[in-house]
């Protein structure tokens, strides 16, 4: 299996050059942000009990926004990378759109 650390790093350079990763020990858990003048919610990816790499976000309730199976070949990687970006890219827009509705 390619270590979370690897996979978060390969997303966060699908997101776009503002996105940083921050490893956790032994490359197992890592967490993913973009700066700039809308900051990002905190995304974490780790693997589960059952070795399923699982996305959570910070703001969210219950933290848990998708769960993967386990990449095999770099095809397959590219897929579960490219699955969670869209995913974050998702929920970002979700969350400014209720941003925006907040301010109105």
């Amino acid at each position: 299996m390619i270590a979370v650390s690897v996979m978060a790093d390969l997303v966060a350079a699908a997101l776009g050059p503002t996105w940083k990763t921050d490893r956790g020990p032994w490359g197992v858990h890592s967490s993913l942000s973009a700066s700039g003048e809308a900051e990002s919610d905190t995304y974490t990816l780790d693997v589960d009990d059952h070795g399923l790499l699982c996305l959570a976000a910070y703001t969210l309730p219950g933290g848990n926004l998708a769960s993967y199976q386990e990449p095999h070949g770099s095809s397959d990687t590219f897929r579960t990378v490219n699955s969670i970006a869209d995913d974050i890219r998702e929920y970002e827009a979700q969350r400014n759109a209720h941003d925006e509705d907040d301010e109105v």
